[in-house]
């Protein structure tokens, strides 16, 4: 982890939390490499809302707005075929939960465009695959594990895919024009606008993607899952909300900020009927108990999110389990910050085990993590039914070996 890295991480951290009380960057170089970062960890948006109000310069001021102005169009665009596809689950009499779609923007920040979004999670029943699998691919989305929907049910989640409509670029041609840009694009989630001028859509080429992620389970490893059967029988109360949040953080090896501003987030907005017995008695009923303790003590930290000092040491690990945190985390939420993508190798694989209580969970995580079923292999290298998963197992071991091989930074 390079001191660069973390002081430039602290700083777009205060621009999220404390934006009327800290420094701005002195330059235009500062700002240029200020935004991709800020666009990695998925905050742009978030930067534009904090700080409209104060003097930037102006390249950057404009390429923050477009930012806000595209996540805003896409989040709309996103609820909009959210409405759509449980809709139509609805009239097929299927159950579906969503989970961190773009409704999340509006109900964690009061703003529907400040949060990125990447795709709609959708929670399902495990028996309700098929039918799913049916409705979607009638609403012209395309499944990326290929084969036989059967021999998919051990998958923990399903990724499908549906291209936009060449019209609709047009009319989001015509929406930026209208907001002031002569040549603008539809920036993706987590991709970084370049060159000094507002970038252009293209003429032709590939147009920006929906995706849905049907999920039968919401734990990311092993295959105890008591947080998916609570959503589904009592949905996304407060308390499965904070514990979804949480687990999301963690499945992201604590390496992306706007993870844990969600978490800080929605601490902010519990209710005073908060119910922190339920809550954590359920989270130490799941795996990531330790995790859960490190995203609220964290969020407590840098957000002074209010998580009482009783639900700390409730949940707080134990010695032994704190040190090994320390050493695959470090000692403060900057470290996994800045080590980013690094996190998303082995050295991340290890950051999950230590977010892990002890016991038989660890083993079982392991296992997940070395063995992943074979529908999430077919989605990674969009293999066809006949492809051996042995090779897809071998492919994986070969992607992830140069970054197992590579020297850790600190």
């Amino acid at each position: 982890m390079s001191t660069a890295n973390a002081r430039a991480i602290r700083q777009l951290l205060a621009f999220c939390v404390r934006p009327g009380e800290c420094e701005l960057p002195a330059n235009e170089a500062e700002w240029d490499a200020l935004l991709p970062l800020a666009l990695a960890h998925g905050v742009a948006p978030m930067l534009f809302a904090n700080l409209r109000e104060r003097v930037l310069p102006v390249r950057a001021r404009d390429q923050l707005r477009l930012v806000y102005l595209s996540n805003s169009f896409r989040n709309e665009k996103l609820l909009a075929e959210q409405h759509r596809i449980l809709d139509a689950f609805s009239k097929k009499s299927l159950a579906a939960w969503p989970l961190k779609g773009p409704h999340l923007s509006e109900h964690l920040y009061g703003d529907p465009a400040v949060r990125q979004v990447a795709d709609l999670d959708l929670l399902i029943r495990p028996e309700d695959l098929a039918a799913c699998d049916d409705v979607l691919h009638s609403l012209g989305y395309a499944r990326q594990a290929q084969g036989e929907i059967a021999e998919l049910r051990g998958a923990g989640e399903l990724l499908y895919l549906k291209q936009s409509q060449p019209e609709e670029l047009s009319k989001d041609r015509e929406r930026f024009v209208g907001h002031g840009f002569n040549r603008v694009e539809s920036l993706a989630p987590g991709e970084a606008p370049s060159g000094a001028s507002a970038p252009e859509v293209p003429a032709s080429g590939p147009l920006p993607t929906f995706a849905v992620d049907l999920q039968q389970r919401v734990l990311p490893y092993g295959q105890r899952d008591p947080l998916a059967g609570r959503i589904r029988a009592l949905g996304l109360t407060p308390e499965n909300l904070l514990l979804l949040l949480c687990v999301n953080q963690i499945a992201h090896r604590f390496a992306r900020l706007k993870y844990l501003l969600d978490v800080a987030a929605c601490l902010r907005k519990l209710p005073g009927n908060f119910d922190w017995k339920n809550f954590t008695a359920t989270a130490r009923l799941l795996d990531f108990t330790p995790g859960i303790y490190w995203s609220l003590a964290w969020a407590r930290a840098v957000a002074a999110a209010p998580v009482p000092e009783s639900v700390l040491e409730t949940l707080r690990p134990g010695w032994f389990s704190r040190k090994l945190a320390a050493r695959a985390l470090g000692a403060d939420p900057v470290a996994p910050l800045a080590r980013g993508a690094a996190l998303d190798g082995p050295a991340g694989a290890w950051a999950i085990l230590v977010c892990t209580r002890p016991g038989l969970a660890p083993l079982r995580q392991f296992w997940s993590l070395l063995f992943p079923p074979s529908a999430t292999l077919r989605q990674e290298f969009f293999a066809t039914p006949n492809r051996p998963i042995l090779y897809l197992y071998l492919a994986r071991l070969a992607r992830k070996l140069p970054a197992a091989l590579r020297p850790r930074k600190q």
